[in-house]
């Protein structure tokens, strides 16, 4: 409702928004546009009041998380399908090619990146986690002047500087128990076997084909954007780590040109349910 403050402004205000305007208008077209312009400044006058109240509510939340308050989580929008269900196997995207990428393939790859976290919240069937390994250089830099390091608020992702291998060699209190349900399996594999066991890297110049995605496993993903120049590269990384490695059964549903390579989002769009 407008104040009495407010209903006596605005014909002052739109006489002398009027006063601006072009002249040879007619009385009623500088009307018509002295209230246009006004609706318009009442538009961002409101979105500013609606910013600030938005910011004094996430500021009221800070204080009482950090004062220790019991608060009701936020209720997130359902997706298409009004049910968002949860695959328990994680995603690794593995960045650790940083110095084999110029500047334009580093951007693209921040792209994707950004891509592959939005496809994975939009899902009908989610991966549990995504955890991104090897964040250093050029990327780590790029990805920190993207919305002031927006990456970082990113929901159930987990950025490391350390290479995928510390999943086996210090592995979390979940990695843990799934080693220890392993171990009841097979007494003779040692826990970083049993983690090393759960995890697989999929790439393309590999002979085997994942035709089934399986909870309580990690797939790891080559975080790189090379046009196809560096042929065996993920596959020699995963020999070289004795993990699991596999590709996609792409030839089976898609037909593509060359190389059966996607981009890294592309790979969590076709391992997605």
């Amino acid at each position: 409702m407008a104040t009495t403050a407010d209903t006596a402004s605005q014909p002052e205000v739109e006489q002398e928004t009027a006063a601006s305007l072009p002249q040879g208008l007619s009385k009623n077209a500088q009307k018509r546009a002295a209230k246009a312009a006004r609706l318009h400044e009442l538009k961002l006058e409101r979105r500013a009041r609606e910013k600030e109240a938005k910011k004094r509510k996430r500021r009221e939340r800070a204080e009482a998380v950090a004062n220790g308050e019991s608060i009701a989580p936020k209720r997130r929008k359902p997706n298409a399908a009004n049910e968002v269900k949860v695959f328990n196997a994680r995603v690794v995207v593995d960045l650790g090619f940083d110095e084999l990428m110029s500047d334009k393939e580093i951007n693209s790859l921040t792209s994707q990146l950004a891509y592959t976290y939005s496809a994975n919240r939009r899902a009908a069937y989610s991966f549990s986690s995504l955890l991104f390994n090897s964040l250093n250089g050029k990327t780590k830099e790029r990805l920190d002047a993207i919305n002031a390091a927006g990456y970082r608020r990113w929901l159930k992702t987990e950025w490391w500087e350390e290479g995928y291998d510390r999943l086996w060699t210090e592995p979390s209190p979940s990695d843990q128990s799934l080693s220890e349900q392993i171990d009841m399996q097979d007494g003779l594999r040692s826990q970083a076997d049993a983690i090393r066991a759960t995890v697989v890297y999929l790439t393309a110049d590999s002979e085997e084909e994942l035709l089934e995605l399986k909870e309580g496993e990690t797939y790891i993903i080559g975080g790189i954007c090379d046009h196809n120049r560096y042929k065996n590269l993920c596959l020699n990384k995963a020999s070289d780590s004795m993990v699991r490695h596999a590709r996609l059964p792409i030839g089976r549903y898609i037909a593509l040109a060359t190389r059966k390579v996607l981009t890294v989002n592309q790979v969590c769009f076709r391992i997605d349910f």
